[in-house]
């Protein structure tokens, strides 16, 4: 009987051990930082644009909401939560309450928000993040205002499924190896702003761009050309930028699912926090 009761004893010490093992083989390497991360919706959007995509970062532990602003057409800012000083890779959710309007009034707003996160809390980087016209009016942002008194430096910027070129697919034209050496064989007349104005921009920017591709034939998310979204890339390129590209393929690579897709969040989460 003894024996086996020591038989058992061991059993459990060892299952035990192996527990432990799996746990800290399964620990996430996300490095936690006091860092914000800002987001900016699309064309149209609204809670729901990055809400779940924050909501499935928080319950794996990678990062956590902690404040939401609302942007009114004058810009003024609403928030709700509060900015803590604790590391834990904080999230903060942005919406314009006015949320089809230009380019030049969001990069406006943005840096209304920034403002306010820099004079609030005393935030002097951020991390942004941007869908859809939110990435186009990122790179206005970061063009026009980045470098204005009380703005914080943006240290990592992920720009998602950005029409940059409009809604131009040059790959009838050009091939994608071309269009990220030499840029678009035809330039819309946003593109051709961001070149004028790319000067600006900050060479210490890590930038990564995502877009959608829904097929080996529809080369495009559905909405944005995937020529489109990449022809950021040799602007921040020839600006000594660094910049690496992601295409995200299949069904849920479409627009819209962009930021609710699974590879986004881990590309996101090794970028911003890996």
């Amino acid at each position: 009987m003894k024996r086996i009761g020591y038989v058992i004893v061991i059993i459990l010490v060892l299952f035990v051990l192996s527990a432990c093992s799996s746990s800290q083989s399964t620990k996430k390497t996300t490095k936690e930082s006091q860092t914000p991360t800002v987001f900016f919706h699309g064309y149209g959007g609204g809670p729901s644009s990055f809400g779940s995509m924050m909501q499935r970062l928080k319950d794996k532990g990678e990062a956590k909401k902690e404040l939401t602003l609302t942007v009114q057409e004058d810009g003024t800012i609403s928030a709700e939560g509060k900015l803590s000083a604790d590391k834990g890779n904080p999230m903060i959710q942005v919406i314009f309450q006015s949320n089809k309007s230009t380019q030049t009034n969001q990069s406006l707003w943005i840096a209304a928000v920034l403002h306010y996160l820099n004079v609030t809390y005393q935030i002097d980087k951020v991390n942004l993040v941007g869908h859809s016209m939110g990435a186009v009016s990122t790179i206005d942002y970061l063009e026009q205002h980045a470098k204005e008194d009380q703005q914080p430096n943006v240290a990592k910027v992920v720009l998602i499924a950005g029409p940059f070129n409009e809604f131009l697919d040059t790959f009838s034209s050009q091939s994608q190896t071309d269009l990220l050496a030499n840029g678009p064989s035809e330039q819309s007349a946003r593109y051709q702003q961001f070149l004028v104005d790319a000067s600006r921009l900050d060479r210490s920017l890590v930038v990564e761009v995502i877009s959608g591709q829904l097929s080996d034939t529809d080369l495009s998310d559905g909405i944005v050309p995937l020529a489109s979204s990449l022809a950021i890339v040799p602007l921040l390129k020839n600006q000594g930028i660094s910049v690496t590209s992601k295409i995200v393929k299949g069904s849920k690579a479409q627009h819209s699912q962009l930021h609710e897709n699974q590879t986004v969040d881990n590309l996101l989460v090794y970028f911003l926090w890996q």
